[in-house]
């Protein structure tokens, strides 16, 4: 699998949609887009960021070599929560 495969199968993983992954990398919806249609490959620091978002290592997300599976099966609702968490303020 390429960077662009592996982008989309961690972002469904964790059942985000594309705007999900682009508004915690401060990113638009159309760059994490262009990354998974192979358009375009995100930088190193962004990488490093998806990483953290996925708990996966960097050699994971940009060929495929996987050190063991991490399925996330959640409920919409575990999955909202988890979002909400992530993406709130420091101190709130």
């Amino acid at each position: 699998m390429n960077i662009a495969e592996n982008i989309r199968k961690y972002r469904k993983m964790y059942h985000m949609e594309q705007q999900d992954l682009a508004y915690q990398l401060h990113i638009s919806d159309k760059t994490v887009s262009s990354w998974e249609c192979g358009r375009t490959e995100p930088r190193m620091g962004m990488i490093e960021a998806m990483c953290e978002i996925f708990r996966c290592d960097k050699s994971e997300l940009i060929d495929g070599k996987t050190t063991q599976s991490k399925p996330m099966n959640l409920s919409n609702v575990e999955r909202d929560i988890i979002l909400s968490y992530r993406n709130a303020e420091p101190g709130i």
